[in-house]
């Protein structure tokens, strides 16, 4: 059972078993923390900083470029939640990074998303820009 927060040493050595355990790693994580722009950003926020190293230095060995981590909130700083129309001081330090445009083709191949409208999303951006659609 993952305890908060995640040592990433403990989990490393079943992550990185095979390559196929790294891209069920990335999917579950970019599942949970990330999210895809109508642009085709697609960006993944966390508080643990190791744990989004760890996810980039996971993207580059399937030669998926990306950029950050960047301090996106710093603790204490009141944050607005439209939905809810209530606003809260956020608890944590909170990254993220970016995946560069050229590599969401190769994030689709490998990685890609379990997340229906995030899958669709990301398949409407390669389309319009002409990317031919790799097979999962």
């Amino acid at each position: 059972m993952l305890k908060k927060p995640v040592d990433i040493e403990k989990i490393r050595r079943y992550v990185e078993h095979r390559e196929k355990c790294m891209a069920m790693f990335l999917r579950g994580f970019f599942d949970s923390e990330g999210s895809v722009s109508e642009d085709g950003y697609i960006t993944a926020y966390n508080s643990n900083y190791e744990l989004l190293l760890f996810g980039q230095e996971l993207l580059k060995r399937f030669g998926i470029p990306t950029t950050g981590p960047w301090c996106t909130k710093r603790q204490g700083t009141p944050v607005y939640v439209p939905k809810r129309g209530k606003q809260y001081q956020a608890n944590r330090d909170c990254y993220r990074i970016y995946i560069r445009a050229e590599g969401n083709a190769n994030f689709y191949l490998y990685a890609w998303f379990m997340i229906q409208r995030k899958r669709a999303r990301l398949e409407d951006y390669l389309t319009r820009m002409r990317i031919l659609l790799p097979t999962p």
